[in-house]
């Protein structure tokens, strides 16, 4: 999750303070993605590995934050910032 998820306490409950760093389970992130995304089918998201689901969560997380001149989002370098194709 992004820092600012993470400093806001969306990452776990308020019973863990300063243990941002521990991954919820599969089940809490699925459960969490629907809290937000109520159409997204527990089924299908159960077939996705937790650092996809994970990386779905903080997407949906970041939406969710008001834009502006201060809104700052950063490519996280796992993938090309352009691709093409060659044939």
């Amino acid at each position: 999750m992004s820092r600012r998820a993470c400093e806001r306490g969306r990452d776990l409950p308020n019973e863990f303070p300063g243990a941002s760093h521990i991954m919820p389970s599969k089940n809490e992130i699925i459960e969490r993605i629907r809290q937000i995304n109520r159409s997204a089918d527990q089924n299908w998201l159960a077939r996705f590995d937790d650092q996809k689901l994970h990386d779905y969560l903080e997407h949906l997380q970041l939406l969710m934050e008001p834009r502006g001149r201060k809104s700052v989002w950063r490519r996280r370098g796992d993938s090309p910032a352009a691709a093409v194709s060659v044939e």
